[in-house]
């Protein structure tokens, strides 16, 4: 008998063990994947916060628009690149005063892998009375008509000024609700911490 009790004890001990060691690895592997995640999405939360975006993890719904020469643009074929997706109109007075700041921002990082995408909600205006619009405020940047593309309806949530932050995975990383301040410190900063992250996950 107490051989028997032995044996049945050192089963005992042996399926406990692998149980446990089982429990570890799944343990393990939850926290790689966790790491993995949030290496993918690694853009500081303080300078997101710091630049006026409130913070988010999802993938972007698919968009696209056509420019004033009738090309299409979308953003599948923006992977790779930071997107920064704006929603405007011609009778938004706070619209209107981001023209400037954004127009900076545009001209400083057009050429570094950094999309920025603006896009009018007007109804019943053409392309060319956008793009005037556009110039007379101090636009260099390309303006697109929401009417003339495919726009999800997930970015109409609140109104405009609307700004999103997709990262070069075609992921929302964030959103900024009302005008903000594009030309100043915090935006550039964000936007270079976003640069040197896509350059570390090449």
């Amino acid at each position: 008998c107490s051989a028997r009790a032995g044996l049945s004890a050192r089963a005992d001990y042996k399926y406990e063990m692998g149980h446990n060691m089982k429990t570890v690895g799944i343990i393990l592997s939850i926290f790689i994947f966790g790491l993995s995640a949030a290496h993918a999405n690694a853009v500081d939360r303080l300078l997101l916060k710091s630049a006026g975006f409130t913070e988010l993890n999802e993938a972007a719904p698919e968009f696209t628009v056509v420019d004033a020469h009738g090309l299409e643009r979308s953003l599948k074929g923006l992977r790779g690149k930071t997107v920064v997706l704006h929603l405007w109109a011609t009778w938004c007075k706070e619209c209107i005063k981001e023209f400037p700041g954004f127009d900076a921002l545009y001209r400083t990082y057009k050429n570094r892998k950094v999309e920025f995408v603006f896009v009018s909600v007007d109804l019943n205006s053409s392309q060319q009375d956008i793009d005037d619009f556009a110039v007379r405020h101090g636009a260099s940047f390309p303006v697109y008509l929401a009417e003339k593309g495919r726009i999800s309806e997930a970015y109409w949530t609140w109104g405009v000024p609307e700004t999103y932050l997709i990262d070069d995975t075609g992921r929302i990383i964030g959103r900024a609700i009302g005008p903000r301040d594009w030309e100043g410190q915090s935006m550039r900063r964000l936007l270079d911490s976003m640069l040197e992250e896509g350059i570390k996950t090449l």
